[in-house]
């Protein structure tokens, strides 16, 4: 058990990137099974959302590598989790489809998380020199809904390579695009939860700071090596 425990985050890596690659390879045969344009760019989407997720999943690493910090494990778990929860689950499996909240609960979760990531970050750099609560929340807030917006424009551009539906610009079922407003709403209902989030975040942070005397986000710290 203390086994598991110490080494629980490089056991979730490696079985999300095994679940992955296995994805990938599920796909290739689903694809070379049939010739029907709908499967191909379904097979095609999947491959890619897995490839991403390899790349998110090795991304802590790869910043701990790279700027010599350390992440506790539980913010890695929760970055994992929100990743998988998002890849895995919501685009490769289609729950966004499957449950008509799938789509807000996660844009309102990264959007709080991705506020916390930002403070954490800042706090570490500035660490000798902290800059004022008020401003690092400000910035933190800019970094979740920059990061937000990424996600959208990352959709935009695979909806445009491969003919999938991540914006829901068109219905679903019968594949009839939206006109005007309509085919804007998930997009920005999107964007709106994210800033939701990351205010949500906000707050709590700043009560953790002022009457909890951060115990909170000291829980979830970045410490230089």
């Amino acid at each position: 058990m203390s086994f598991v425990k110490k080494h629980i985050v490089n056991i979730i890596t490696i079985i999300l990137i095994i679940v992955c690659f296995s994805v990938i390879i599920a796909s290739i045969f689903y694809i070379a099974s049939s010739n029907q344009q709908n499967i191909l760019h379904r097979g095609l989407f999947n491959i890619a959302m897995a490839i991403v997720l390899i790349g998110l999943v090795l991304l802590p690493k790869l910043f701990m590598l790279i700027y010599k910090v350390k992440l506790t494990n539980t913010v890695q778990i929760i970055y994992l989790s929100l990743a998988t929860i998002a890849f895995l689950f919501g685009e490769i499996f289609d729950f966004y489809l499957m449950f008509f909240w799938w789509d807000g609960m996660l844009h309102f979760s990264v959007g709080f998380c991705a506020c916390m990531l930002g403070v954490l970050i800042f706090n570490c750099i500035t660490k000798d020199n902290k800059l004022p609560l008020g401003f690092v929340i400000l910035l933190s807030m800019a970094f979740s809904v920059s990061g937000c917006l990424l996600w959208e424009i990352l959709e935009f551009i695979i909806d445009s390579l491969i003919g999938t539906n991540m914006q829901r610009y068109k219905d679903s079922i019968t594949k009839v695009e939206f006109v005007g407003q309509m085919a804007l709403i998930d997009t920005m209902k999107d964007l709106i939860l994210d800033l939701a989030g990351a205010f949500i975040c906000a707050i709590v942070i700043a009560f953790d700071t002022k009457l909890n005397k951060s115990k909170f986000t000291e829980s979830l710290r970045i410490e230089r090596k």
